[in-house]
């Protein structure tokens, strides 16, 4: 055979090999709209569609339950006791016109012991730590004025004691028992008859 045929035949048979490799690439190409390789690795064409990442989602926050506040429950100050004091001064009083004066104490010990000179010219150094206040009146016979006194806590005895001229038979001091309460009110009666003084409780 001719060499220069041989050539032109060989020639001819390797074009048509490489024209149907082409043809096959185009088919992966028109088919799936990439380049592919040799070796297979995609060089090129569209870029494929990537699924859409799902939405993040806050955490949800645990409720968290606030503790009751307790009601603020309103406490009513203790009121001092109090005490209405009734003083009277009867016809028949020994002289025209009487002082007469109350003391609020914590003991009535000292007040029983004490001369009326002594309370008379100062009250509050006689009876000493017994002492709690005092609240004088003057009557005339026949005469009627009332008293009213907050009672101190310390209060255990209220007193009394008339300045009467003459002392001579007479009752010149008498006193009741306060027992120790709150919001407590008391009334009292103080007479002065005579040579003599009284007190009740009611």
């Amino acid at each position: 055979m001719n060499t220069p045929h041989l050539r032109s035949l060989f020639i001819i048979i390797c074009s048509t090999s490489l024209l149907m490799g082409c043809s096959k690439v185009g088919d992966l190409v028109s088919n799936t709209g990439e380049f592919v390789s040799k070796t297979g690795e995609i060089i090129g064409g569209k870029k494929k569609e990537q699924p859409e990442a799902e939405a993040l989602k806050a955490p949800e926050v645990p409720k968290i339950e606030m503790p009751k506040i307790p009601e603020v429950i309103k406490i009513q100050e203790a009121k001092a006791a109090t005490a209405k004091i009734q003083v009277s001064a009867t016809k028949n009083l020994s002289q025209s016109r009487i002082q007469i004066t109350v003391i609020q104490l914590k003991s009535g010990g000292k007040f029983l012991s004490s001369r009326l000179s002594d309370l008379e010219s100062d009250v509050e150094s006689t009876l000493g730590s017994d002492f709690i206040n005092k609240q004088s009146i003057s009557l005339k016979r026949g005469e009627s004025k009332e008293i009213n006194l907050e009672i101190d806590s310390s209060t255990k005895t209220l007193g009394a004691f008339a300045s009467f001229q003459e002392l001579n038979q007479t009752i010149w001091r008498t006193g009741v028992q306060l027992p120790k309460a709150t919001n407590a009110s008391y009334s009292i009666q103080i007479n002065v008859d005579r040579k003599l003084i009284s007190a009740t409780k009611k």
